[in-house]
């Protein structure tokens, strides 16, 4: 897909999609995140992302919202409690395009809770920060989340 912008569909997850997405999230992760970490933390991220452990979890407190373009997923949200973004994966040939910033709008949209996220870098706390990704609702204490 290259510099074009693909046209990208989102919805929730269809559970015989699962063990597909949960690989999507693993090559994402293992050729853009994976050379990041240490080898114990690739081991963690992949019993993480092992289908039968992602189908469980979107059995339990998960959801997966992903986006498609045409019939092809190639992007994934999975959301924690159904509001804290636990993954968040893009296609190599569909990144720069949008995708990884409208599925969690998507999410807003048609989700009754304010999603929330944590930033970490190379997978460290190292300056913690949690945001709202709705900018439209407000906290419970009246003030606008950004």
């Amino acid at each position: 897909m290259g510099q074009m912008r693909p046209s990208a569909n989102y919805r929730l997850l269809r559970p015989e999609e699962s063990a597909a997405v949960a690989e999507l999230a693993k090559q994402v992760f293992d050729e853009f995140v994976a050379p990041l970490y240490s080898t114990e933390g690739i081991a963690e991220f992949h019993r993480y992302s092992d289908p039968a452990e992602f189908d469980a979890r979107n059995r339990a407190d998960h959801l997966t919202l992903v986006a498609e373009c045409g019939e092809e997923i190639v992007g994934m949200l999975q959301l924690r409690q159904f509001r804290h973004v636990s993954m968040l994966f893009v296609r190599r040939d569909c990144q720069r395009c949008g995708i990884a910033t409208r599925t969690p709008q998507y999410g807003c949209r048609t989700l009754p809770e304010t999603l929330t996220a944590t930033s970490r870098a190379y997978g460290q706390i190292q300056s913690q920060r949690s945001a709202c990704l709705c900018p439209n609702r407000f906290s419970g204490n009246g003030n606008r989340t950004l």
